[in-house]
């Protein structure tokens, strides 16, 4: 049996693994089951921790699915996207239906499909069969862009918001961290298909809506992400209740500070820098987004030379109008059990957390390149607090 759904093209028979080498050659990359029936699902939870006009006041209803075609050795969700053992549990699409009509219960702004890269024609249909069924929430495709232009094809009928990573630009630094040394090449054309299907960012100002339904979509929001999966949606257990308020305790002290997060909160001695898009965000005023696209990226210790030229690539190909999100959250955790894993160096580059001047270099040079709907994180972000418990 082959497999040719996305950029890797494995070979499942073992008879051609030129982008595999030093990896098992009887699995196929992502790791994903070969019943196509069946779909690997990690978790589902309301998230309040991507950008705020994503998340808003009520979450992202964010689907999470195991096993990834790219594989980045430092990945901060390591245990459901690693190749060996990802956590979750094989479900059929009318199960991840039935998710996506709770996630819509309790009230969230989109649905947030986070790494279905290698389910992308199971899920599809599922978005599909869900638009004929009455749904009306925006479908949000959370991907590497390790996608071919085909891929981006069959996702323009069905998605509302693109949120693509551009992880690198250097085919070394791919192929150590990813073994996808054709990365970039691959990626830009996707990202570029993204764009092309999605030009024009829209918002819609939620705060009315959100007023009247107080009482029920406040609650909702603030009860945390633990108790909220396919596994366990109500747990009346003490001990988890207590878990869960000490993360209500952390979710909320984010949520607070999460519009500080946006452009003009970055740190004195930067330029001021203004609100996504020049929207407002206070009491009055959350803008959430209903189609379009935001590109981001997350900035790796040891290698914001990197970052640079990709923001270079983006306003040459793109636009500086495109909507961008710095991130400064890496996490080195999980690094070399990664590199174990795939055989593959350890960097000690990547082994710590990103400094201060390197993160404030890569933002400078997109306020130079004239970049103005930009997003950026504080030092703080990075930390185990804010990933999502699998």
């Amino acid at each position: 049996m082959n497999c040719s759904l996305c950029p890797r093209k494995c070979d499942l028979n073992g008879e051609n693994h030129s982008s595999l080498s030093k990896l098992n050659k009887n699995i196929n990359y992502c790791g994903k089951n070969n019943d196509d029936s069946l779909i690997l699902l990690s978790k589902v939870m309301i998230h309040n921790w991507e950008e705020p006009c994503i998340s808003g006041k009520s979450g992202s209803g964010a689907i999470f699915f195991g096993g990834c075609n790219l594989g980045c050795s430092f990945c901060q969700n390591f245990n459901i996207t690693n190749r060996t053992n990802p956590k979750g549990d094989q479900v059929s699409t009318n199960k991840i239906q039935e998710e996506m009509i709770f996630l819509e219960t309790q009230g969230c702004h989109n649905i947030n499909f986070v790494t279905g890269t290698h389910y992308l024609p199971q899920l599809v249909e599922v978005m599909k069969n869900s638009r004929c069924q009455g749904m009306t929430l925006p479908f949000l495709w959370n991907s590497s862009s390790y996608e071919t232009e085909k891929q981006i094809d069959l996702l323009n009928d069905v998605i509302d918001i693109y949120l693509p990573d551009l992880k690198f630009i250097s085919s070394y630094l791919s192929s150590e961290i990813s073994c996808a040394p054709d990365y970039f090449e691959t990626a830009s054309k996707a990202i570029i298909a993204m764009k092309r299907h999605k030009p024009v960012n829209r918002f819609k100002n939620i705060m009315n809506e959100f007023r009247i339904n107080i009482n029920n979509t406040l609650i909702n929001t603030t009860c945390g992400c633990n108790n909220i999966t396919s596994n366990n949606k109500l747990n009346n257990n003490q001990n988890n209740q207590n878990n869960q308020n000490n993360q209500n305790d952390k979710m909320q002290k984010y949520i607070n500070n999460a519009q500080k997060d946006i452009c003009n909160s970055m740190s004195e001695n930067l330029l001021d820098l203004k609100d996504i898009n020049n929207l407002k965000y206070d009491e009055n005023n959350c803008f959430v987004i209903q189609e379009g696209l935001i590109l981001r990226h997350l900035v790796l210790p040891g290698f914001y030379k990197d970052s640079i030229k990709i923001l270079e690539w983006i306003e040459a190909n793109l636009s500086n109008e495109t909507t961008i999100s710095l991130l400064s959250q890496y996490i080195p955790d999980y690094y070399e059990k990664g590199c174990i894993q795939n055989n593959r160096v350890v960097n000690p580059s990547l082994n710590r957390k990103l400094t201060t001047f390197e993160y404030e270099k890569v933002v400078n040079k997109a306020l130079s390149l004239g970049f103005k709907n930009i997003y950026i994180q504080k030092r703080e972000s990075a930390i185990n607090d804010f990933v999502p418990t699998f």
